[in-house]
């Protein structure tokens, strides 16, 4: 199996040196080793998903607004406001 460098795959990947020893020490790339104090990655790794957006941690923990229709708009209204003004209302 063929190994590439830290630098190596960051260059590949465009990602910071440090971000891929970060994803090597979190377990995140596939095979990677570490020898004494430098990483190996296999050549053939593919670069992780990046954790910030969906494909890492899933839908949103945010609720979708509620849409209401006035006179042909719509209008999105946050849950707290719609809660609040049915309370409010009722």
């Amino acid at each position: 199996m063929d190994y590439i460098t830290v630098r190596e795959a960051a260059e590949k990947w465009h990602l910071a040196e440090r971000t891929v020893q970060q994803l090597c020490r979190d377990g995140r790339i596939e095979g990677g080793r570490k020898f004494g104090g430098t990483w190996a990655i296999p050549a053939q790794a593919a670069r992780p998903t990046d954790s910030r957006r969906d494909g890492g941690r899933g839908p949103s923990k945010r609720p979708a607004p509620i849409a209401l229709r006035r006179g042909g708009i719509r209008i999105a209204v946050p849950r707290l406001l719609w809660y609040s003004l049915l309370i409010l209302s009722g």
